[in-house]
């Protein structure tokens, strides 16, 4: 279900979200911290694909909750880090920051080293937001450094695009142009369009800075073209903006003010995609929440059903004591009362097993180490008291046995005598 829910996320993010909850709901049921943190996962990454960044923050806590819980690093290195992102994206990059340092420290720590190709670069990318740019060119040269042992395509146009992006900052323009031309090759390879048209932006600007116009203009309508093309509305906002601003500096009206209209046109559509998202995102937050309560009427179903099959053993012993208890005054093999009396105290004792589990299960939160302690400890304290007391039991319904038949043959004797003692009765011949 997890998996369903990723695939789902980047084309179809209603049915993500929708799967990530039956699965949030089933591991709940099923008392599965594992399976809870899977489906907030799935939750939290399709609202931030909807663009609902507020419930995917909401969502990524949920699970840092549960990992710290759990107690696994390596998870809550990973949550940390999509934290940091969501802030990032809000332009909150002092959070951000915050976040993606305690990613950094974590990883470093316990060496994941799956993790630091991502790591170097978000942190990079953070850094380099918040404008501390020696940091942030150190973090994203090692991201390029790891993405080059392994040969991620995808990692190195992004670390390489970076790279110009802090030296475009530091207005080392020239270092820049050179690191946004070899990310090209990369994110075209890829079809990381998104890195593609803000690299061709950088170079747009760089170019104007050395002074080649003809450069900048050039690589800015590529820019331009290549995000509008796409759908990605955002840098076609920025490009357009940039080339109304640049026609506008060299007295060409007519293209400033094409351009000045596209980026009024680019901004409608934007902000109507925006109002469609909210509305997509609360119609898809109400059919979750019909959804989780549906689930929480089946759970109360089945929780109600186990306490109604608990009282129904909790009355059955008593009675079955009671049943024990009976036969042992009937002329009835002594082993079957043995057998009656012992069943009777072993119900009791699996039902008190029965009773504590869930709150054992609660406390050790499903670990088996400490569940297996506990049961042990539990055991050591019952087993002996139910031989005492079956002993006990069996004794006493043995003793029942013996009264009751002691009394029938004395009942029995009695009634011989009183037969022997009567006068015979008869008519004479």
């Amino acid at each position: 279900m997890s998996l369903l829910s990723f695939e789902y996320q980047n084309y179809k993010p209603d049915s993500a979200l929708l799967i990530a909850q039956q699965l949030y709901d089933y591991a709940t049921q099923k008392g599965s911290l594992f399976g809870q943190s899977l489906g907030l996962d799935g939750l939290a990454g399709a609202f931030l694909r909807i663009g609902d960044n507020a419930k995917a923050l909401e969502y990524y806590l949920q699970r840092l909750s549960i990992e710290e819980k759990r107690n696994i690093p390596y998870n809550v290195a990973i949550i940390y880090m999509n934290i940091a992102n969501v802030y990032a994206q809000d332009n909150e990059q002092q959070n951000a920051l915050e976040y993606i340092l305690k990613t950094d420290s974590i990883i470093n720590h316990h060496d994941f080293k799956p993790l630091k190709l991502y790591a170097y670069l978000n942190t990079g990318n953070i850094l380099e937001k918040a404008d501390k740019l020696l940091e942030a060119i150190a973090y994203t040269q090692k991201s390029y450094e790891e993405a080059f042992a392994v040969k991620d395509s995808l990692i190195l146009g992004s670390a390489l695009n970076n790279l110009g992006n802090i030296y475009s900052k530091t207005k080392d323009y020239h270092t820049a142009i050179k690191y946004y031309r070899k990310s090209h090759p990369y994110v075209v390879a890829v079809k990381d369009n998104q890195t593609f048209s803000e690299g061709l932006l950088g170079l747009a600007k760089a170019y104007l800075a050395v002074q080649k116009k003809d450069s900048a203009l050039f690589y800015a309508r590529e820019a331009y073209q290549v995000s509008y093309q796409n759908g990605i509305l955002s840098n076609a906002m920025t490009a357009s903006g940039y080339l109304s601003d640049f026609f506008k500096e060299l007295k060409m009206f007519d293209s400033a003010y094409y351009y000045q209209s596209q980026l009024v046109a680019l901004k409608d559509s934007l902000q109507s995609n925006e109002k469609i998202k909210q509305i997509e995102s609360l119609t898809i937050q109400e059919e979750l929440r019909e959804q989780h309560n549906a689930a929480l009427k089946k759970q109360a179903e089945i929780e109600n059903k186990q306490r109604l099959q608990l009282l129904a053993i909790g009355i059955a012993i008593p009675f079955f004591f009671l049943f024990s208890n009976f036969i042992s005054r009937r002329k009835i093999h002594r082993r079957a009362i043995q057998f009656s009396g012992g069943l009777s105290l072993l119900l009791l004792f699996e039902y008190i097993t029965l009773l504590i589990h869930p709150i054992v299960v609660e406390i050790t939160h499903h670990n088996p180490i400490f569940e297996i302690i506990i049961f042990v400890v539990l055991a050591a304290l019952l087993v002996p008291a139910h031989h005492k007391v079956e002993h006990w039991f069996t004794k006493k319904l043995a003793i029942n046995y013996e009264e009751a038949r002691v009394r029938k043959k004395i009942a029995e004797e009695i009634k011989e005598q009183q037969d022997d003692n009567s006068p015979e009765t008869g008519l004479g011949i």
